[in-house]
Parts: structure tokens; sequence; C-alpha cells
């Protein structure tokens, strides 16, 4: 999602996509927190995001919890391994993600949530 929306939305640095490698599969392989969702909150943070600690925060919380509930509408869930059905306790469910997930479930919705976001992100 990262890669995708900061393409679209023309935002260069060199930290895209490295910042969110750790973010997939629900965060490491764990089947927690979908990384279309975490890789959706950082490109809110990237726009609207404070620029020190003090600034005030509200508009990406807003936003940020807008895009959750959306997605949760989409896939009825935030929750990798419910999306996918994979354990990734297994060996053969994290490549069996690798190798067909990924495209036949994952790239679906992403699609969908990277529209979500687009209109949450032109409401502003």
């Amino acid at each position: 999602m990262l890669l995708a929306a900061s393409e679209v939305l023309n935002i260069k640095s060199g930290h895209i996509p490295q910042i969110a490698s750790a973010l997939g599969a629900g965060l490491c392989y764990r089947g927690e927190i979908c990384g279309i969702i975490t890789g959706g909150l950082l490109i809110i943070g990237l726009i609207h995001g404070r620029e020190n600690p003090y600034d005030d925060n509200s508009t990406a919380y807003q936003m940020g919890r807008k895009y959750q509930e959306e997605f949760e509408k989409l896939a009825g869930t935030m929750n990798c391994r419910d999306i996918t059905g994979c354990d990734f306790n297994r060996e053969e469910d994290r490549q069996y993600f690798d190798e067909k997930i990924q495209g036949e479930v994952c790239l679906p919705l992403l699609i969908k949530a990277a529209k979500v976001l687009n209109e949450i992100l032109i409401k502003k």
C-alpha cells in the first residue's frame, strides 16, 4: 500500500518501501493487523502527520480511524490471519501466502482499500 500510494501521490522518499518492510503478512508473518492497513496509516501520517511531537495530530487520527473503519467494512476484519486463512506459524502457509494469497486475496483488497484511502484523503 505504501509504495503504490506514494507513487500515485508523488511522495518521494528514499525510505519507501524500506520503512514498511516489516509490516507485511500481519506484522512479520504474525497474521495480526493487515499490512494494507499499516501502509495506509503510514500514508496518512506522511500527508497529515505532525512534524514535531507537540503538533496537533487530530487530523491524522481522524483520517486513520475512518480508514480502519472502512477497511473493516471491506474485509470484515483488520486481522491478516482471518483475511488470508493462513497460519503463519507453518512454513507451508507462509509459502502459500507468498506464492498465491498475495495475488489472489491481498491484491484485490489492496485495490479496493486504495480507493477508500484516496476518498478519505480527498475529503479532508
